[in-house]
């Protein structure tokens, strides 16, 4: 999900469909803005964070798997570990971004209303026992609940790459019964209004060890693609996009429907992955990895390689991301909603995630062409002072 720059074949798809991930969340998160009903989750029944969790247990494979393969696993860990502090701290240093700035915008607009339906309330009044949740993860504000699913998820990666290598069916039997477990009791991680958290890492984690097993199968060539598979998932798609698509908010279709439609219902609730979201983002996953090649010579053309960039450095572009939608939704409460205001708050805030993505892509290749550099140069050197 948040990409690691260690030194492998990057998966051109990860990085593309990261990246549009991520843009697509930054349109759903600017607070109503119409832009958000032509994004994912209006067409299916799994939305971006189903992907992004899929593509973080492909990605990590990619990033991490090879250490744990030999017997440095030791090295392994430690990059796990830097990782996860990596990301703990951008969860932190954003949400202190995000609090100033919706503080600033509770005085701008006279109306602590944004700060309300981002949770920030204890937060910004100053609560030390609100803080120090927050910064154990049991309190989450609306936005700031992906980032820790990801910590934990990221935490029990060694273990249940363990088990995929020692068994892969066993491995994703062991996870799957746990989803399970989950849909029939609703067990979740704790949090200090005991709800629970918002993505139940317990049913989540299904996702994860789904993509790490699919990244272990394409890594050896045994990923089947087989026509019944291939046209039951598109089947799949095909019903869900007929079932979800905008035409679904006419009263008349509500009523026919088979399936209860309204949004997260009984078989579609995020929080503990409900069925048709998991058999939905199953489906589509499928079909990216049978039909579209890893590295497509499309991928490689301007516009999806800037996608790609954005995807491959999305820790920074997710919490910038995040920060945007904060300052849209001041935009908007300062200057009212209209279809040429949310036009450009989406529009300018998509070109700076882009442009942010290829900086860092591109300092990160200016930083590897000059070891590449050093390590041509590096024998002829020694030569010489020899």
């Amino acid at each position: 999900m948040f990409g690691d720059r260690l030194k492998f074949k990057r998966d051109l798809r990860v990085d593309f469909l990261r990246g549009l991930a991520l843009l697509t969340i930054f349109i759903d998160h600017v607070p109503e803005n119409r832009w958000a009903a032509v994004t994912q989750q209006n067409f299916g029944f799994s939305d971006a964070a189903e992907l992004f969790v899929v593509l973080a247990g492909f990605s990590a494979v990619l990033a991490y798997g090879r250490y744990f393969n030999g017997e440095d696993v030791s090295a392994g860990v430690r990059r796990v570990a830097s990782r996860i502090g990596t990301i703990y701290l951008f969860h932190v240093g954003t949400l202190l971004v995000v609090g100033i700035l919706l503080a600033f915008s509770a005085r701008l607009l006279m109306t602590s209303a944004q700060i309300q339906a981002m949770k920030f309330e204890n937060l910004i009044a100053g609560d030390a026992g609100a803080f120090t949740a927050t910064l154990l993860l049991i309190e989450q504000p609306r936005y700031f609940d992906i980032l820790p699913l990801y910590v934990v998820l990221l935490a029990a990666f060694p273990l249940l790459y363990a088990l995929l290598r020692q068994s892969l069916m066993l491995g994703i039997a062991t996870s799957g019964a746990l989803w399970f477990l989950v849909q029939l009791t609703h067990v979740n991680a704790l949090t200090v209004d005991g709800e629970g958290w918002h993505f139940n890492p317990f049913a989540w984690q299904f996702l994860m060890v789904l993509g790490m097993a699919a990244a272990l199968r394409v890594r050896h060539g045994y990923l089947p693609r087989s026509p019944w598979l291939i046209g039951l998932a598109a089947a799949v798609l095909a019903v869900s996009f007929l079932l979800r698509a905008p035409w679904t908010g006419w009263p008349f279709h509500i009523g026919a429907a088979p399936v209860d439609l309204k949004p997260y219902g009984a078989l579609m609730v995020k929080t503990n992955l409900g069925p048709m979201r998991l058999i939905h983002i199953i489906a589509c996953g499928y079909l990216l990895l049978a039909l579209l090649p890893s590295r497509a010579n499309w991928l490689k053309r301007p516009l999806p390689r800037l996608i790609a960039d954005a995807g491959a450095n999305s820790l920074e572009v997710f919490c910038l991301g995040v920060v945007l939608s904060v300052i849209g939704g001041t935009i908007i409460g300062a200057l009212g909603r209209g279809p040429v205001v949310e036009s450009w708050i989406s529009t300018v805030g998509v070109a700076a995630l882009l442009l942010v993505g290829l900086t860092i892509a591109r300092r990160v290749r200016a930083k590897k062409q000059a070891r590449s550099r050093i390590a041509t140069t590096a024998p002829s050197g020694s030569a010489l002072t020899a």
